[in-house]
């Protein structure tokens, strides 16, 4: 929550009526956000039907009111202008073309408004990643968890050290998971990502950084007039 109060602005979040939230995953991130600020009208869209469904039962179950829908970050089914807020936190790097996925965030951002952006960027091991997908991509789904425990306390050390991070070894393990068996992973070099701040009329603010290596730049655009 603190991470995405700091993306967004709290004056920001005080003052908006609306937020989308791209790419919600289990829906942490919105359901955190509406119960800190309820008189926000959250939308959580997801491509994946599994991840739809996890987020209907974790609201559900934490008694969240969220509107749900089940899209691409790539064809959002929504009106220009239509939301004060969007989060786009560590999924463009996960579509085919994180630069429309950009300009469609940017295109439902409401003039005046703001999006905050977690974006998987180049760091020089993108193509490491590439090169292991034929051998990771064998692992069967139930042993993926498991085959990243032992490199796990080494993981949760570097974090620590590096960035003093919070996170338990159980995120820890599904960020592993993720960067070692996501078939798709398009990191982008962060000298292409900041020219989009200008072609989609956002002004820009650079945030810094958050992963190992500064695998992933955090921004924040403003919609101009």
């Amino acid at each position: 929550l603190h991470f995405v109060v700091q993306g967004l602005g709290k004056e920001r979040l005080e003052n908006a009526q609306t937020l989308l939230d791209i790419g919600a995953g289990s829906g942490k991130f919105s359901i955190l956000l509406k119960q800190q600020y309820p008189h926000l009208n959250i939308t959580a869209v997801d491509l994946s039907q599994d991840n739809i469904d996890t987020i209907k039962h974790n609201a559900a179950q934490t008694h969240t009111d969220l509107a749900i829908k089940q899209a691409s970050a790539l064809d959002l089914p929504f009106e220009n202008n239509t939301f004060d807020l969007i989060l786009c936190a560590y999924m463009l790097q996960h579509t085919d073309n994180p630069q429309r996925g950009f300009a469609e965030a940017a295109r439902v951002l409401k003039l005046g408004g703001t999006v905050f952006f977690a974006i998987g960027c180049n760091n020089g091991l993108g193509w490491l990643h590439k090169k292991t997908r034929w051998f990771f991509k064998r692992v069967p789904a139930s042993l993926r968890t498991p085959s990243v425990w032992p490199a796990l306390p080494f993981y949760w050390a570097a974090t620590h050290v590096l960035k003093r991070n919070k996170a338990s070894y159980r995120e820890l393990a599904k960020d592993m998971v993720d960067w070692f068996y996501n078939p798709l992973q398009n990191f982008v070099p962060e000298g292409d990502i900041c020219p989009w701040f200008d072609q989609n009329n956002l002004a820009f603010e650079h945030l810094g950084y958050t992963g190992l290596f500064k695998s992933m730049m955090l921004s924040r655009g403003t919609k101009k007039p």
